[in-house]
């Protein structure tokens, strides 16, 4: 990703590879409920260049009316956030980058900045999501911070959709 998504950005790609993975998620929900299985939330990244974008709100409310979807099973995300901007965000969620595992949990100051922006972040109101965690170490330390959700390779490495719903998935 760190090579190809610059690429994709800079001829303008990004956009139609952001547009076709949304849809996949929404049509993949869709399928999951058809088909009995619980399901969950979803988040999906998008590149802030689709996520800055006048028209990203219609066409994802657009595909959430299409696949008639509950609102609340789908989160966007971008890797791309200050502080002035996650205080106007319309989200509930914060995704803190795998950045911050590999690097900020490593060191004194940086656990003392993961530990209180997640405090921060619950002050105002967002559910926080730990992206990149990898060992149980690293998992546990987050945990008592209070992060909410753990993402990360400690899981699983990523997987085919038919490997995720038989590992993961029960139908109803």
């Amino acid at each position: 990703p760190a090579q190809i998504i610059p690429v994709l950005e800079s001829t303008g790609v990004i956009d139609t590879l952001d547009n076709i993975m949304i849809e996949k998620v929404f049509e993949l929900q869709r399928r999951w409920i058809n088909e009995g299985r619980e399901v969950f939330t979803i988040s999906v990244n998008v590149s802030r260049q689709r996520f800055t974008k006048g028209d990203f709100t219609d066409m994802a409310i657009a595909l959430q009316k299409k696949y008639n979807i509950p609102p609340f099973l789908i989160d966007f995300g971008s890797g791309y956030s200050s502080l002035n901007q996650i205080a106007n965000m319309p989200a509930d969620t914060i995704k803190l980058d795998h950045i911050f595992a590999s690097k900020s949990l490593c060191t004194d100051k940086g656990r003392i900045l993961i530990r209180t922006l997640i405090n921060l972040l619950h002050q105002i109101d967002y559910n926080v999501v730990f992206e990149g965690i990898e060992t149980l170490e690293q998992k546990q330390l987050v945990e008592s911070y209070g992060c909410d959700l753990i993402q990360g390779f400690y899981y699983s490495r990523p997987i085919p959709v038919s490997d995720f719903e038989n590992k993961y998935m029960c139908l109803n």
